[in-house]
């Protein structure tokens, strides 16, 4: 059974339902802000790291604070919570894993904050000229976010050329398209003390970074962007509810 929803999860292929949501040319390019937020589980048992289906109509999760188990639920938050298993693995998260059809990818050495670009059949391998403690390459495999030694979130281009830095951001996530980044960023005070941690968006191009929520008393982690890209999945820490946030254009 378990075999059978990784593969039904992993290998399916995307539904097509015309032009993604959220396309737009350079010059047009609309604010996304927050118009709804679905709580998906309500805290009674407390859940994290939440991964999207291909087709965006389901979300598993696991059990925190061992990160064990597999559970999926409707992303609505219709329906039962479906136990995949208990057993206390996370393998559930290779879900999100997918081939590049572009042949490039990251070799990465996180100890000693440094990592390279492979591309094709590996022949072709250059060394990134920034130290980074996290990194990932978009959708596109033409753009590099990771995380400097000081916390800092940048995006450059594979060679490091062209680097934009949006502040101290964790847990990142590229929108399907490429052209957004959303995380985890520090609010801090005029000490430096870090006061609020909350979801915000990077526009890559443009480098213009929007506050998504302002909850003092939350701490939201592990966002993730819907196959439409108008969805933000994520949990949030001490609660341990799993929640969407259903994005709108404000142009």
């Amino acid at each position: 059974m378990l075999r059978y929803l990784i593969i039904l999860f992993v290998i399916g292929p995307l539904l097509a339902t015309g032009a993604r949501a959220g396309a737009y040319t350079e010059n047009e390019a609309p604010t996304l802000r927050i118009a709804q937020v679905i709580e998906v589980t309500d805290g009674s048992t407390i859940y994290a790291e939440p991964v999207w289906s291909p087709d965006g109509s389901k979300l598993a999760f696991s059990l925190k604070p061992q990160f064990g188990g597999l559970y999926i639920r409707n992303a609505d938050g219709s329906g039962p919570i479906q136990e995949i298993t208990s057993e206390d693995i996370d393998s559930y998260r290779y879900w999100r894993e997918r081939p590049s059809p572009l042949g490039v990818r990251l070799e990465k050495d996180f100890k000693n904050q440094r990592m390279w670009i492979v591309e094709g059949d590996g022949t072709k391998r250059s060394e990134f000229p920034y130290k980074a403690r996290l990194a990932s390459l978009s959708p596109t495999r033409d753009l590099v976010a990771f995380m400097r030694s000081d916390g800092n979130l940048c995006v450059s281009d594979l060679d490091g050329s062209s680097p934009r830095a949006f502040g101290y951001g964790v847990s990142w996530d590229w929108s399907p398209d490429g052209s957004r980044l959303v995380y985890v960023g520090n609010i801090r005070d005029g000490e430096g003390a870090m006061i609020a941690a909350d979801l915000f968006l990077a526009d890559v191009k443009t480098g213009e970074v929007t506050q998504l929520t302002d909850t003092r008393d939350v701490v939201e982690v592990s966002p993730r962007w819907s196959p439409d890209g108008m969805r933000i999945a994520y949990s949030t820490d001490r609660l341990g509810k799993i929640c969407v946030a259903i994005l709108g254009e404000v142009k």
